[in-house]
């Protein structure tokens, strides 16, 4: 064969096998200007796979805190007179609890005495101190119905009181200025507070000395005439806001020619 159609060393083979051989040497190169990955290891707070992670290296989720001992998150624990602060707030937060239906009772207490003083002119003062009183027994457990007379209702509370003669007396005293009020107006004029509320203090006292002293605590500290008044101011304004409405209804209806 002559020299000149021998192959030289320096062509590369022609066809399918020059691409192949061709792909196989090429690499694909970076552009110009790129920056290199770093390595994972040289990062801060990335550790390499598989080992365990430290809480030096990770940041502690609230409420913990790390812990250069341990080398764990650890939960921060109060010191203990901020725990004694929070456990003497609880229960000073507890006690006001248990003293707002009692503060309420004295409330109420003052109210009726003082309308039965502005009352004494008018003959009224009466009702007031028969209210003072129907609260006291409320508080005491004892019953009052409400569709009873006065005489019905003071008979049946001497029986259950086992009121001896100075509560007796008293509580006859009231209920006969309370039936001159209600029946015969005017009959009661002139009394007034300082007549009728030692009476009053009097029956309470027999009432409690009757009922013992785990009703007293209880009339004191839990009254459940607050209970009672509650009730009957939301019946009052249930009735109220009924009326109303119908009134409108009424208003707002056809009319006649």
């Amino acid at each position: 064969m002559p020299n000149w159609l021998a192959p030289k060393a320096d062509e590369q083979p022609s066809g399918s096998q020059g691409d192949e051989q061709t792909g196989q040497n090429q690499q694909p190169s970076e552009p110009l200007g790129a920056t290199p990955p770093p390595d994972q290891s040289e990062v801060p707070g990335v550790s390499e796979p598989g080992a365990n992670p430290d809480p030096a290296d990770n940041t502690c989720f609230a409420p913990q805190v790390y812990n250069p001992k341990t080398k764990l998150c650890d939960t921060p624990t109060d010191p203990w007179y901020q725990r004694w602060w929070k456990a003497e707030l609880t229960v000073v937060l507890l006690l006001l609890l248990l003293t707002v239906p009692m503060l309420i009772r004295i409330g109420m207490r003052r109210r009726h005495w003082h309308l039965a003083g502005a009352a004494a002119e008018a003959g009224t003062a009466a009702e007031w101190a028969w209210v003072e009183l129907r609260d006291s027994a409320i508080d005491l457990g004892y019953l009052w119905p409400e569709a009873r007379t006065p005489r019905q209702t003071s008979a049946e509370l001497a029986r259950d009181g086992k009121l001896d003669t100075a509560g007796a007396d008293a509580l006859a005293m009231l209920t006969q200025y309370v039936e001159r009020v209600r029946y015969a107006p005017g009959g009661a004029a002139g009394v007034g507070r300082n007549q009728l509320r030692p009476a009053v203090d009097e029956v309470r006292s027999r009432l409690g000395a009757t009922a013992g002293r785990q009703r007293r605590i209880r009339a004191l500290l839990l009254p459940r005439s607050v209970g009672t008044m509650v009730g009957r101011v939301a019946l009052r304004t249930r009735t109220r806001a009924v009326a109303a409405r119908q009134a409108v209804l009424r208003s707002m209806g056809p009319r006649r020619a």
